[in-house]
């Protein structure tokens, strides 16, 4: 099986997989929400970097993964709560996806070269643990704990319309990750909170799945430079949740 068809499979049985979850949920007695999230890089996450405008605009190695500006993304969780003294515990697993482009005065420099800028994904896959307090029956606050692994997938960027223009395409990576949030449930319904999530050590390459235009300066001595580059990737995140 190629590639892309075992990314098409896992792709498709990860769907399925969530599609089938909130009803086998109900069946036994677990709860679980969605959350739509508004992502904030921290760190060099969203450290600036200026691409030179005057050759080919291109992020090398020493450059992916920084510039992100906001971002969206959303969750989906899946928990059982049980009651303690002053309010419930609730093991959860939750996976997640964000999405973030590069800051816009480089994003002007690539669109003005007509070439596609870089663009990032991560997918979060946590456990963890949930305390809720029965501070007012319509306002309850609450804290989360969650570890687990990221994954970083940084989208190609350059042109594809044909070979005869460099693009670059980078690895995706893998790395420990942990989450940590505070927020309020309003109702029993909806809940609004704050998550830091360090996503990890991510190791940035290319993959040998690119072109490569002769006398680009720059280009080549990127794409020949064999050594991986690493740098953390750190998010806060805004969320509002939706419970069922």
């Amino acid at each position: 099986m190629s590639v892309t068809m075992k990314r098409k499979f896992v792709s498709l049985l990860a769907a399925l997989m969530l599609a089938a979850a909130p009803l086998h949920a109900q069946l036994l007695g677990f709860s679980h929400s969605v959350s739509l999230v508004g992502v904030m890089p921290t760190g060099s996450f969203a450290k600036s970097v200026t691409v030179n405008s005057e050759s080919v605009p291109v992020f090398d190695r020493s450059q992916i993964g920084k510039d992100a500006s906001l971002g969206i993304g959303v969750s989906y969780r899946l928990g059982k709560s049980f009651d303690v003294l002053v309010g419930d515990l609730m093991p959860f697993a939750e996976v997640g996806f964000f999405w973030n482009r590069i800051g816009g005065d480089n994003r002007d420099i690539f669109d003005d070269a007509r070439s596609k800028d870089p663009r990032y994904r991560n997918v979060p896959l946590m456990v963890g643990l949930q305390f809720r307090h029965d501070l007012l029956p319509m306002v309850k606050p609450y804290a989360d704990l969650g570890f687990g692994i990221d994954w970083f997938l940084p989208c190609r960027e350059g042109w594809s319309d044909d070979g005869s223009k460099p693009y670059y395409v980078f690895k995706s990576s893998a790395a420990t990750a942990w989450q940590f949030g505070v927020g309020a449930y309003i109702g029993s319904m909806v809940s609004v909170g704050v998550t830091y999530y360090g996503l990890g050590k991510h190791a940035f390459d290319f993959n040998e799945k690119r072109t490569e235009q002769p006398g680009v300066p720059g280009f080549a001595r990127a794409a020949n430079n064999a050594r991986a580059e690493y740098r953390r990737i750190n998010a806060l995140a805004l969320k509002v949740a939706f419970h069922f």
